[in-house]
């Protein structure tokens, strides 16, 4: 496994391998300096830019149900993030997750109770957001309960 490809989880105890496979080879499909961005934990303001192109190729070339969403909490930081739907439920796949949880350095693959339990950890340093010293709202502002899909701007 090359480093790049560490970017995402190799295991989840309720997410299938096909889709995991699936999603590390969305997220290698990005540029070059996008996964750069990644490992370095430089994504602020690239939610769009990283997250959009990850879920269209889940649709377009693996044919899955995978959308990109934001919180639709009204103080929500307008975060874009992917949602993909599973007969086991929603995965969240969050490739500028950095830009909120400091250190975290790779693409987030999990359910959102997993992102919730991240969030709240005491280990985790939220950053960028008023909310940071209040995990539970930071994560209702930056991901949510409740979401709608999100739809690009328009160019």
């Amino acid at each position: 496994m090359t480093q790049l490809e560490g970017l995402v989880p190799q295991h989840h105890e309720t997410i299938s391998p096909d889709l995991l496979r699936d999603i590390q080879q969305a997220v290698l499909k990005l540029p070059p300096e996008y996964l750069q961005n990644i490992e370095a934990g430089e994504t602020y303001s690239m939610c769009a830019r990283l997250n959009y192109p990850i879920c269209e190729t889940l649709r377009n070339d693996n044919h899955i149900d995978a959308y990109c969403a934001e919180s639709s909490d009204e103080r929500t930081m307008s975060h874009e993030y992917g949602v993909v739907t599973t007969e086991n439920g929603e995965v969240i796949v969050d490739a500028a997750i950095s830009q909120f949880i400091y250190g975290f350095n790779r693409v987030f693959v999990g359910t959102r109770d997993d992102l919730r339990k991240l969030v709240l950890d005491p280990r985790t340093t939220i950053i960028n957001t008023g909310s940071r010293d209040n995990k539970p709202e930071a994560f209702q502002r930056i991901w949510g309960d409740n979401y709608h899909i999100f739809r690009p701007r328009s160019r």
